[in-house]
């Protein structure tokens, strides 16, 4: 993989995505295509079935439509969404001997602009060590993180911020982030929760970049997740601080690691404490 850096590059930095040159050696890593797919066809045959009720069963069996109709909308809305990953390459990272790049945007998200860098190019020496982390296991998270020699610059984190503004019509995997920057000299890519999944598998990502000459720690740490770490006090700051930041995404799933309860639940939370501190 070969990149046109640009004159005075720092180490790390922000770079197009057409300005990656793609190299047959890569490790390639991208979304996995089937478990998008099995929850469209999930919620098709679920819309199907609720629908057919009232033809079967006469329309005692009405109820079904409510059901039904709200199933058809979710993969009406997925349809499009699993019909490029069968037909797109979006990658999330590629990997060479010489360096790494990271995709800060998820395929879901290929139709937004592309007036900003949204790809990180780390060169072999700026990782450290390469760690698997299962982080609580309530979440379900596993994660490869990215120990880095110097700190995330602020323009990656507000790129990544860019990415996920909804205000663009940004989408997510069902609030969970591909991407992370939880601490200042940590990169972390999500490889599989409840409703995402890189491919290849976590193990066979470890080893060929081990093969590939990164430090690779190749036992999953298993790690409390951010909210656990937390004194309730801290929380409850860390909280306030993002939704005042504007980072609901962030912040509902801090409040529903702490607290429990439904997405709708979180939301109205942090709308509510977002208005009070803006009061």
């Amino acid at each position: 993989m070969q990149v046109r850096p640009p004159m005075n590059a720092a180490p790390m930095r922000l770079i197009l995505r057409s300005a990656v040159r793609e190299h047959p050696g890569d490790l390639v890593v991208h979304e996995a295509r089937w478990l998008g797919t099995v929850i469209w066809a999930l919620f098709s045959a679920l819309s199907l079935a609720w629908c057919a009720a009232p033809l079967v069963w006469g329309w005692k069996a009405a109820f079904g439509l409510a059901i039904g109709l709200p199933c058809a909308a979710v993969a009406a809305l997925m349809q499009r969404g699993v019909a490029r990953a069968w037909t797109s390459q979006w990658w999330i990272m590629r990997a060479h001997r010489s360096g790494l790049v990271i995709s800060l945007r998820s395929a879901l998200n290929r139709d937004l602009p592309v007036e900003w860098g949204n790809v990180v190019q780390l060169e072999r020496h700026d990782v450290r060590r390469v760690v698997a982390e299962r982080i609580d296991e309530r979440e379900r998270v596993v994660q490869l993180s990215f120990e880095l020699a110097t700190p995330v610059p602020p323009e990656v984190q507000r790129s990544l911020e860019r990415e996920l503004d909804p205000r663009m019509g940004a989408r997510t995997h069902f609030n969970v982030r591909l991407v992370r920057v939880e601490q200042p000299d940590v990169l972390s890519i999500v490889w599989s929760a409840s409703s995402a999944r890189l491919a290849p598998g976590l193990q066979a990502t470890l080893r060929e970049l081990e093969r590939l000459g990164y430090p690779v720690e190749r036992e999953v740490r298993r790690v409390p997740s951010r909210g656990t770490q937390l004194a309730s006090g801290e929380r409850d700051v860390q909280l306030a601080e993002l939704a005042r930041s504007g980072d609901k995404i962030e912040a509902i799933r801090l409040w529903r690691e702490t607290h429990g309860g439904s997405l709708l639940e979180a939301k109205q939370a942090i709308e509510r404490l977002a208005s009070r501190d803006a009061a």
